[in-house]
């Protein structure tokens, strides 16, 4: 319940300064261990006529958030196929902080153009790490990583054999050469939710990293828990904040 409170508290500070925006118009990298109090994943999908002005301003947002004294990280990050798919994904120190980011002009500015911008309502997920990683790691994100995020829609009661899965894997993929983040998320508002985002330095490290015997492992063990095939899920990215 008390999350629950927290997960509405931020969506009302949302929503009312978005409201607010509508009104007046009607480099710190992802770390590798660090569980920031307040996480969140937002996807934009944008116009094609739309997406360079847009994604301009996302990355002046990214660019001055980081500089924000309750910023742990932020990431723009692109579709791989599909370009004009935009995800922001960032971490707080708490909930203040995210309530000063949401008042500073370079987020009205972004929020003032999302109705225009769009194709449909932007999706915003309050995560919380479902595996926590003890120690930052070594390797340090380039612009050139190979980016995956999956969604992951479980079906109902089968979340703790999912999370017994992922363990082993998740705690030997950090361990493999190329890694630099692999970080498995519950969604706060739905239960049946995960997120797995993961950075690898290069696709053959990512290549090599799928054949290893406790992902084929991983991936039979979880197939009869999910709705939907994990192909399905999957988002290649690819960072652009800079």
């Amino acid at each position: 319940r008390t999350s629950q409170k927290k997960t509405l508290l931020l969506l009302a500070v949302f929503g009312s300064i978005l409201i607010a925006a509508q009104g007046q118009t009607s480099d710190r990298l992802e770390p590798a261990g660090v569980s920031s109090k307040v996480t969140i994943l937002v996807q934009f999908d944008v116009k094609p006529t739309t997406l360079q002005p847009f994604k301009q301003a996302q990355k002046e947002n990214v660019r001055n958030s980081k500089t924000e004294p309750g910023n742990d990280f932020m990431t723009l990050l692109e579709g791989e196929a599909d370009h004009s798919q935009l995800f922001l994904y960032e971490g707080w120190k708490d909930t203040t902080a995210l309530q000063h980011h949401f008042a500073m002009p370079y987020t009205k500015k972004v929020l003032n153009m999302t109705k225009a911008a769009l194709v449909q309502p932007y999706k915003l997920r309050f995560l919380t790490n479902a595996l926590p990683v003890s120690a930052a790691g070594t390797n340090v994100p380039t612009d050139t990583d190979k980016i995956l995020l999956v969604v992951f829609d479980l079906k109902t009661g089968t979340n703790k054999e999912f999370i017994q899965a992922f363990t082993t894997a998740a705690a030997r993929s950090r361990t493999e050469e190329g890694c630099i983040s692999y970080h498995l998320f519950s969604d706060k508002d739905d239960p049946d939710t995960y997120v797995l985002i993961e950075r690898w330095h290069s696709a053959k490290d990512f290549e090599s990293h799928l054949q290893k015997p406790y992902i084929k492992t991983l991936f039979s063990q979880i197939k009869e828990l999910l709705r939907l095939p994990v192909e399905n899920s999957m988002t290649f990215l690819k960072d652009v904040s800079r």
